[in-house]
């Protein structure tokens, strides 16, 4: 299953005898971005798998939107330099000068 550009893989493990170990678990995954979600047996019981995977997809939409959204001053790499909100372009220096123990 494709969404928005990320592949996703669904892993479901069933044992009778003992349910604690049951799970479900969804991975989403676009080049070296991934994010993985698993839901336990008291999950899978109070909510269908197709329920479970509209909550997954909810939260690979705020994943998305925090690893792309530049405008929310999420900080980012240019090169070695760390520049901390993506307005500002040059070199930050620490706010904090270096202690000389």
């Amino acid at each position: 299953m494709n969404y928005k550009g990320f592949e996703i893989k669904i892993a479901k493990y069933i044992e009778e005898r003992h349910p604690q170990y049951n799970y479900l678990g969804f991975e989403a995954r676009c080049g070296e971005k991934c994010l993985h979600a698993i839901f336990h047996d008291l999950d899978m019981r109070l909510k269908s798998e197709d329920e479970l995977l509209k909550v997954f997809l909810k939260r690979l939409d705020n994943f998305i939107e925090y690893n792309t959204d530049k405008s929310a001053e999420h900080p980012t790499n240019e090169g070695e330099d760390i520049v901390r909100y993506s307005s500002e372009r040059g070199r930050v220096q620490d706010k904090e000068p270096a202690c000389n123990n």
